[in-house]
Protein backbone atom coordinates (compact mmCIF):
# COMPACT_ATOMS: atom_id res chain seq x y z
CA UNK A 1 0.00 0.00 0.00
CA UNK A 2 1.39 3.53 -0.74
CA UNK A 3 2.62 5.79 1.99
CA UNK A 4 1.66 9.49 1.94
CA UNK A 5 4.50 12.11 3.10
CA UNK A 6 1.75 14.61 3.37
CA UNK A 7 -1.37 12.31 4.53
CA UNK A 8 -3.96 14.90 5.32
CA UNK A 9 -4.50 14.24 8.70
CA UNK A 10 -6.21 16.69 10.80
CA UNK A 11 -7.08 14.80 13.89
CA UNK A 12 -6.39 11.37 14.81
CA UNK A 13 -7.72 9.64 18.19
CA UNK A 14 -7.45 6.10 19.68
CA UNK A 15 -10.14 5.07 21.93
CA UNK A 16 -10.28 1.70 24.73
CA UNK A 17 -13.82 1.56 25.36
CA UNK A 18 -13.22 -0.30 29.13
CA UNK A 19 -15.51 -1.64 32.37
CA UNK A 20 -13.80 0.10 35.92
CA UNK A 21 -14.14 -2.11 38.64
CA UNK A 22 -16.45 -0.76 40.91
CA UNK A 23 -14.61 1.05 43.78
CA UNK A 24 -12.84 2.99 40.78
CA UNK A 25 -14.17 7.12 41.55
CA UNK A 26 -13.79 10.15 39.42
CA UNK A 27 -11.28 11.07 42.27
CA UNK A 28 -9.04 8.13 41.33
CA UNK A 29 -9.14 9.27 37.54
CA UNK A 30 -8.80 12.73 38.31
CA UNK A 31 -5.35 11.13 40.62
CA UNK A 32 -4.23 10.43 36.97
CA UNK A 33 -3.15 14.03 36.45
CA UNK A 34 -0.45 14.38 39.11
CA UNK A 35 1.16 11.89 37.07
CA UNK A 36 1.46 13.09 33.61
CA UNK A 37 1.08 16.96 34.66
CA UNK A 38 4.38 18.01 33.70
CA UNK A 39 3.68 16.78 29.89
CA UNK A 40 0.12 17.96 30.21
CA UNK A 41 -0.49 20.28 32.48
CA UNK A 42 -3.56 22.09 31.56
CA UNK A 43 -6.74 19.97 33.03
CA UNK A 44 -10.56 20.32 31.76
CA UNK A 45 -13.59 18.49 33.35
CA UNK A 46 -15.16 16.17 30.85
CA UNK A 47 -19.16 16.52 31.44
CA UNK A 48 -21.60 14.05 30.31
CA UNK A 49 -25.45 14.62 29.49
CA UNK A 50 -27.99 12.63 29.69
CA UNK A 51 -32.11 13.58 29.21
CA UNK A 52 -35.04 11.28 29.63
CA UNK A 53 -38.20 12.23 27.73
CA UNK A 54 -41.53 11.04 28.73
CA UNK A 55 -45.02 11.42 28.05
CA UNK A 56 -45.57 13.35 30.83
CA UNK A 57 -42.11 14.70 31.82
CA UNK A 58 -38.48 15.54 30.90
CA UNK A 59 -35.10 15.05 32.97
CA UNK A 60 -31.83 16.25 32.32
CA UNK A 61 -28.91 15.11 34.19
CA UNK A 62 -24.78 16.19 34.20
CA UNK A 63 -22.09 13.97 35.58
CA UNK A 64 -18.70 14.53 35.75
CA UNK A 65 -17.30 11.02 34.35
CA UNK A 66 -13.42 11.99 33.52
CA UNK A 67 -11.14 14.73 32.56
CA UNK A 68 -9.08 16.10 29.38
CA UNK A 69 -5.28 16.50 30.02
CA UNK A 70 -3.93 18.97 27.14
CA UNK A 71 0.21 19.22 26.09
CA UNK A 72 1.34 22.85 26.59
CA UNK A 73 0.49 23.26 22.79
CA UNK A 74 -2.43 21.64 22.74
CA UNK A 75 -1.40 19.17 19.95
CA UNK A 76 -2.13 16.38 22.27
CA UNK A 77 -5.18 15.11 24.71
CA UNK A 78 -5.14 12.30 27.47
CA UNK A 79 -8.72 11.71 28.23
CA UNK A 80 -8.87 9.79 31.53
CA UNK A 81 -12.50 8.71 32.30
CA UNK A 82 -14.87 6.40 33.82
CA UNK A 83 -15.86 4.05 30.63
CA UNK A 84 -12.89 5.00 28.49
CA UNK A 85 -9.01 5.92 27.94
CA UNK A 86 -8.61 8.41 24.58
CA UNK A 87 -5.77 9.83 22.94
CA UNK A 88 -6.13 12.78 20.45
CA UNK A 89 -3.24 13.64 18.13
CA UNK A 90 -4.04 17.37 16.25
CA UNK A 91 -2.17 18.14 12.85
CA UNK A 92 0.88 18.18 12.35
CA UNK A 93 0.38 14.03 13.00
CA UNK A 94 4.02 12.77 12.83
CA UNK A 95 3.50 9.26 12.59
CA UNK A 96 1.96 5.72 14.00
CA UNK A 97 5.18 4.52 15.67
CA UNK A 98 5.17 8.34 17.65
CA UNK A 99 1.35 8.15 17.88
CA UNK A 100 0.85 4.67 19.41
CA UNK A 101 3.86 4.81 21.48
CA UNK A 102 2.80 7.82 23.55
CA UNK A 103 -0.88 6.25 23.70
CA UNK A 104 0.86 3.36 25.08
CA UNK A 105 2.60 5.20 27.46
CA UNK A 106 -0.35 6.24 28.87
CA UNK A 107 -2.46 3.83 28.96
CA UNK A 108 0.10 2.24 31.37
CA UNK A 109 -0.69 4.84 33.59
CA UNK A 110 -4.62 4.65 33.21
CA UNK A 111 -4.37 0.58 33.66
CA UNK A 112 -2.21 1.03 36.77
CA UNK A 113 -4.18 3.22 38.45
CA UNK A 114 -7.63 1.78 37.31
CA UNK A 115 -7.06 -1.90 36.50
CA UNK A 116 -9.61 -2.16 33.31
CA UNK A 117 -11.16 -4.40 31.58
CA UNK A 118 -11.21 -3.93 27.59
CA UNK A 119 -14.57 -4.19 25.84
CA UNK A 120 -13.90 -2.16 22.54
CA UNK A 121 -11.06 -0.27 20.61
CA UNK A 122 -11.63 2.14 18.05
CA UNK A 123 -9.34 4.36 15.93
CA UNK A 124 -10.61 7.56 14.38
CA UNK A 125 -8.49 9.65 11.27
CA UNK A 126 -10.30 12.67 10.56
CA UNK A 127 -8.78 13.68 6.89
CA UNK A 128 -9.31 16.92 5.26
CA UNK A 129 -8.77 16.40 1.27
CA UNK A 130 -8.26 19.46 -0.98
CA UNK A 131 -9.87 19.26 -4.26
CA UNK A 132 -10.46 22.02 -6.76
CA UNK A 133 -13.59 24.22 -6.25
CA UNK A 134 -14.98 23.10 -10.04
CA UNK A 135 -14.17 19.96 -11.02
CA UNK A 136 -15.91 16.27 -11.20
CA UNK A 137 -16.01 14.42 -8.16
CA UNK A 138 -14.62 11.06 -10.02
CA UNK A 139 -11.70 12.47 -10.64
CA UNK A 140 -10.79 12.46 -6.91
CA UNK A 141 -13.10 10.38 -4.70
CA UNK A 142 -14.07 6.68 -5.62
CA UNK A 143 -17.69 7.44 -3.75
CA UNK A 144 -19.04 10.42 -4.30
CA UNK A 145 -23.27 11.16 -4.66
CA UNK A 146 -24.72 11.04 -7.82
CA UNK A 147 -27.67 13.10 -9.28
CA UNK A 148 -30.67 11.56 -11.27
CA UNK A 149 -29.54 12.84 -15.19
CA UNK A 150 -32.60 14.24 -15.65
CA UNK A 151 -31.83 16.95 -12.68
CA UNK A 152 -29.69 20.20 -12.20
CA UNK A 153 -25.57 18.80 -11.54
CA UNK A 154 -25.05 21.77 -9.57
CA UNK A 155 -24.28 20.08 -6.12
CA UNK A 156 -23.96 22.80 -3.37
CA UNK A 157 -23.78 20.08 -0.87
CA UNK A 158 -23.56 16.54 0.17
CA UNK A 159 -23.14 13.80 3.47
CA UNK A 160 -22.36 10.17 2.67
CA UNK A 161 -22.23 7.54 5.64
CA UNK A 162 -21.49 4.30 5.25
CA UNK A 163 -21.15 1.40 7.94
CA UNK A 164 -19.32 -1.83 6.64
CA UNK A 165 -18.01 -4.73 8.19
CA UNK A 166 -14.95 -7.07 7.65
CA UNK A 167 -15.41 -10.24 8.95
CA UNK A 168 -12.22 -11.72 8.39
CA UNK A 169 -10.81 -9.29 10.99
CA UNK A 170 -13.94 -9.12 12.74
CA UNK A 171 -13.84 -5.41 12.70
CA UNK A 172 -16.43 -2.87 11.14
CA UNK A 173 -15.80 0.73 10.07
CA UNK A 174 -18.04 3.79 9.75
CA UNK A 175 -16.96 6.22 6.54
CA UNK A 176 -18.13 9.50 6.47
CA UNK A 177 -17.46 12.31 3.55
CA UNK A 178 -18.60 15.93 3.46
CA UNK A 179 -17.71 19.32 2.36
CA UNK A 180 -16.49 21.33 5.14
CA UNK A 181 -16.10 24.68 2.63
CA UNK A 182 -15.44 26.25 -0.52
CA UNK A 183 -13.23 28.92 -1.52
CA UNK A 184 -13.06 30.44 -5.43
CA UNK A 185 -10.29 28.13 -6.04
CA UNK A 186 -10.74 25.05 -3.43
CA UNK A 187 -13.14 22.76 -1.84
CA UNK A 188 -12.37 20.90 1.75
CA UNK A 189 -13.84 17.68 1.92
CA UNK A 190 -14.41 15.61 4.80
CA UNK A 191 -13.27 11.93 5.15
CA UNK A 192 -13.69 10.66 8.67
CA UNK A 193 -12.93 7.07 9.41
CA UNK A 194 -13.62 5.26 12.74
CA UNK A 195 -12.58 1.57 12.52
CA UNK A 196 -13.61 -0.37 15.04
CA UNK A 197 -13.89 -4.11 16.80
CA UNK A 198 -17.22 -5.95 16.99
CA UNK A 199 -18.72 -7.36 19.82
CA UNK A 200 -17.28 -10.32 20.00
CA UNK A 201 -13.46 -9.35 19.31
CA UNK A 202 -11.13 -11.17 21.85
CA UNK A 203 -9.34 -8.42 23.92
CA UNK A 204 -6.61 -8.22 26.50
CA UNK A 205 -3.70 -6.40 27.32
CA UNK A 206 -1.38 -9.08 25.79
CA UNK A 207 -3.13 -8.30 22.45
CA UNK A 208 -4.07 -4.46 22.76
CA UNK A 209 -1.49 -3.31 19.89
CA UNK A 210 -1.68 -6.13 18.26
CA UNK A 211 -5.17 -4.96 17.21
CA UNK A 212 -4.23 -1.53 17.17
CA UNK A 213 -2.09 -2.80 14.46
CA UNK A 214 -4.95 -4.53 12.76
CA UNK A 215 -7.48 -1.20 13.10
CA UNK A 216 -5.05 1.00 11.80
CA UNK A 217 -4.33 -1.55 8.30
CA UNK A 218 -7.89 -1.38 7.97
CA UNK A 219 -7.98 1.99 8.15
CA UNK A 220 -5.28 2.73 5.99
CA UNK A 221 -6.62 0.37 3.06
CA UNK A 222 -10.08 2.16 3.58
CA UNK A 223 -8.32 5.45 3.41
CA UNK A 224 -6.34 4.26 0.05
CA UNK A 225 -9.76 2.80 -1.47
CA UNK A 226 -11.72 6.20 -0.89
CA UNK A 227 -9.59 8.64 -3.27
CA UNK A 228 -8.31 8.11 -6.53
CA UNK A 229 -4.83 7.96 -7.80
CA UNK A 230 -4.80 11.72 -9.14
CA UNK A 231 -5.45 12.91 -5.43
CA UNK A 232 -2.97 10.19 -4.14
CA UNK A 233 -0.04 12.08 -5.82
CA UNK A 234 -1.06 15.05 -4.22
CA UNK A 235 -0.22 13.83 -0.66
CA UNK A 236 2.80 12.11 -1.56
Amino acid sequence: MEQLSKAPIREAILNIIVKLPPNITINDIEKIHDIVKDEYPIKKDFIESKATIGAQFFEASKNKIGFSFFSDNNLQVMQPRLNSFIFNRLSPYENWNAFSSEANRLWQIYKEVTNPEITKLSLRYINTLEIPAKCELFDYLTTFPTVPPEMSQNIIGFLTRLIVTEPSINCSANIIQLPEKTTDNTTTIILDIEVFTNPLYSISNGNLWDAFNILRDYKNKIFSASITQKLKEKYK
